[in-house]
């Protein structure tokens, strides 16, 4: 299972895997962040560089709820939100 957190602050279980999940989203407004994350890119206020090309995403959400962004991802990512 896969917990899904919302912007109200909500969480839902979602049965499967976080692969079936990426594939069932529009990659043009979720991507995978981290081998445990997928973000919605319209949630995301800005990105914070960490050491060795990794970054923290930090959410629009009152929390401003931080997710990490690997470097095996970022490349897709920098694609997507034209840094």
């Amino acid at each position: 299972e896969v917990t899904a957190h919302l912007p109200s602050g909500q969480e839902l279980l979602v049965s499967g895997t976080l692969k079936s999940l990426v594939d069932m989203l529009d990659p043009n407004r979720f991507q995978q962040s981290h081998k445990a994350y997928i973000v919605n890119l319209d949630q995301i206020e800005k990105a914070s560089p960490l050491f060795s090309g990794n970054f923290n995403l930090i959410l629009k959400d009152p929390a401003k709820t931080t997710i990490p962004l690997s470097r095996r991802y970022s490349k897709k990512f920098k694609q997507f939100l034209k840094w």
